[in-house]
C-alpha cells in the first residue's frame, strides 16, 4: 500500500517537473530538440504506465502528448517573475524575450541562455528517471520481502503452530509487519478457532432458512398492505423477531466499502456477503442483523472462503466486547466508554481535556470503531493489517489501536474547535492518516496493559454502579 501511495506522490512530483519544462518550452522560439530529448527519455521507460495531469504516456506509444507544447495563437498575459520561483519560472527567466525598446540579446548570450535551459531540462529529466527507478526498486524489495515472509510462515510457523512458536520474538515481529495475503486466511482461522462447532452442514441449513425468510418477506411486502392486519397471521409470526432485520442487509451491503464497488448488487462479492449475513441473522436470532456487521463480514469475505468466513464471524461476535456491542447491552457499553475515557485521560490528558471541551466523549467515535473493528474509517489494506495484530493480541488491541489513532490525530484535534469537525475527522481517515506505516508507528508507542485496562474499568464501574465486568 505504502509503495503505491509513495509512487503516486513521486509520479505527481515528476509530472509537475514535466509540466514546468513544457511551459518553459512554449516560450522558446528556436529550441525543439529539448522537447524531443525529453520525449525520448521518457519513452525509454515504456514499461511504466501512469497518467499525470498534463502528459499521457503509453507503453505502445513513444510520443509525448502535451497541449502546453503548442504555440498559442494569441500571446499569453505576462506574469510577474520572481527570483524565488519554480523551475518553470526559471525557464522563463532564461528564455524570456526582452521588453520592447531594449537592446536585443547578442547571439552569444542567446546560445548561453539556451545551454542553461537545456542543462536545466536534462537535470530535471534525470531526476524524474531516478524517481521512477527508485519506485521500481522499492516495489521489488517489497515483493521479495513478502515472498520471504510467506515462505517463513508456511515452512516454519504454520506446520508447528503452538503457543511457544507464535509467542517467539521472531514470529511476533513478523506478525506485527502484517501477514502475507496467502498466509492470512490460515492464521486468522487458527486464531479465531471454532469454539461454537459450526459445521458446513449447519451453515447450509441457516443459509436456506435465510433465503426462505427473504422470499416470504418479498412475497408479502411486494403487495401494498395497509397494516399488519392485512398480512396472514402465520406469515406475520414468521417475520417477527430480529430475523426480520434480513431486509436491512440489502441496503447496508451497498454502503460497505463503497469505494471498492465490489459489494454492489451484481458485483463479485455481493452474493457471498449477503449469504454470510443472512445465515448469521438466522443463526443468532437473538442478535439479528446490526449495522456495522456488514463491515466485519466484508473483511472476512475478502480473505476467506464463504464457509470459513461464516465460522469466523460467528465466533468473532461471540467474543466479550463485540457481543456486548452487538447485543446492544447499554449498561455494559456505557461502562466500556467510561472506562476508555479514563484510560485516555491517563495516557493523553491534554487530548482528553480538548475533547471534553468540545463535548466529544468516546461513545461518539468508539461506537463505529468497535462495531466495525476499525474497518469503516480506514482503507481495506490498513484494515487487514489491523486485524492481523488484533487476532494476535486479542481484544486489548482495540484499546491500543484507539489510543494510537488519537495520538496520530492529536495535532488535528488541537487545531479544531467544533464538535462536527472532530467527528468528521474521526469518521474517515484520509491522506497520511490512512497510511498503515504512519498509523502503526503511533500504535507502537502505546504500551497499554491488561492491568491498566482493568483498573480503568474498575474505576468506571464504581462511578456507574456495581455490575459484573469480568469478561473484559
Amino acid at each position: 500500500m505504502s509503495v503505491v501511495e509513495n509512487s503516486s506522490e513521486i509520479f505527481t512530483e515528476g509530472d509537475q517537473h514535466t509540466s514546468q519544462h513544457n511551459e518553459s518550452s512554449s516560450l522558446a522560439t528556436t529550441d525543439t530538440s529539448s522537447h524531443s530529448s525529453l520525449g525520448a527519455s521518457i519513452s525509454t521507460c515504456d514499461d511504466v504506465s501512469f497518467t499525470p495531469r498534463s502528459i499521457s504516456i503509453r507503453s505502445d506509444d513513444t510520443t509525448l502528448t502535451d497541449n502546453t507544447c503548442k504555440q498559442p495563437t494569441k500571446p499569453k498575459q505576462k506574469r510577474s517573475l520572481s527570483l524565488f520561483s519554480s523551475s518553470s519560472t526559471q525557464g522563463q527567466l532564461i528564455l524570456h524575450e526582452r521588453p520592447k525598446g531594449t537592446p536585443e540579446r547578442s547571439q552569444k548570450e542567446q546560445k548561453k541562455r539556451l545551454r542553461e535551459y537545456e542543462k536545466m531540462v536534462e537535470g530535471s529529466r534525470k531526476r524524474d528517471l531516478e524517481r521512477i527507478v527508485s519506485v521500481r526498486e522499492k516495489q521489488g524489495h517489497r515483493e521479495q520481502e513478502q515472498e520471504e515472509l510467506q515462505k517463513f510462515w508456511f515452512e516454519q510457523v504454520l506446520p508447528h503452530w503452538s503457543d511457544k512458536i507464535i509467542h517467539s520474538k521472531r514470529v511476533q515481529e513478523a506478525w506485527w509487519k502484517g501477514l502475507p495475503p496467502k498466509v492470512r486466511a490460515e492464521v486468522w482461522k487458527l486464531c479465531v478457532s471454532n469454539e461454537l462447532n459450526v459445521t458446513e452442514d449447519l451453515y447450509g441449513i441457516f443459509l436456506d432458512h435465510a433465503k426462505k425468510k427473504l422470499q416470504i418477506h418479498d412475497s408479502v411486502f411486494s403487495q401494498k398492505v395497509e397494516s399488519e392486519t392485512d398480512v396472514p397471521l402465520h406469515l406475520l409470526q414468521t417475520l417477527k423477531g430480529r430475523e426480520n432485520t434480513l431486509e436491512s442487509i440489502r441496503f447496508d451491503i451497498a454502503r460497505t466499502f463503497p469505494t471498492l464497488a465490489i459489494f454492489d448488487d451484481g458485483g463479485p462479492f455481493y452474493e457471498p456477503l449477503h449469504n454470510l449475513l443472512g445465515a448469521y441473522t438466522c443463526f443468532r436470532p437473538d442478535i439479528g442483523y446490526v449495522q456495522g456487521m456488514s463491515y466485519l463480514a466484508a473483511v472476512l469475505t475478502l480473505n476467506l472462503d464463504e464457509y470459513d468466513a461464516f465460522v469466523c464471524l460467528a465466533n468473532l461476535l461471540n467474543k466479550p466486547i463485540l457481543q456486548t456491542f452487538y447485543r446492544v447491552d447499554d449498561r455494559r457499553m456505557n461502562l466500556f466508554f467510561s472506562g476508555f475515557d479514563k484510560l485516555l485521560a491517563s495516557f493523553f490528558p491534554k487530548i482528553a481535556e480538548k475533547l471534553t471541551q468540545i463535548g466529544m466523549t468516546s461513545n461518539f467515535y468508539m461506537l463505529d470503531w468497535v462495531f466495525t473493528l476499525f474497518s469503516k474509517p480506514f482503507d481495506i489494506e490498513v484494515v487487514c493489517r489491523l486485524w492481523d495484530v488484533f487476532f494476535r493480541d486479542g481484544e486489548i488491541f482495540i484499546y491500543r489501536t484507539a489510543l494510537g489513532i488519537l495520538r496520530m490525530l492529536q495535532d488535528e484535534i488541537f487545531s479544531l474547535n467544533e464538535f462536527v469537525d472532530v467527528a468528521q475527522l474521526f469518521s474517515k481517515m484520509t491522506g497520511k492518516y490512512n497510511d498503515h506505516e504512519h498509523l502503526f508507528e503511533n500504535i507502537s508507542k502505546i504500551n497499554v496493559t491488561k492491568k491498566q485496562v482493568d483498573q480503568a474499568m474498575d474505576s468506571a464501574e464504581k462511578e456507574i454502579g456495581r455490575t459484573s465486568f469480568n469478561a473484559f
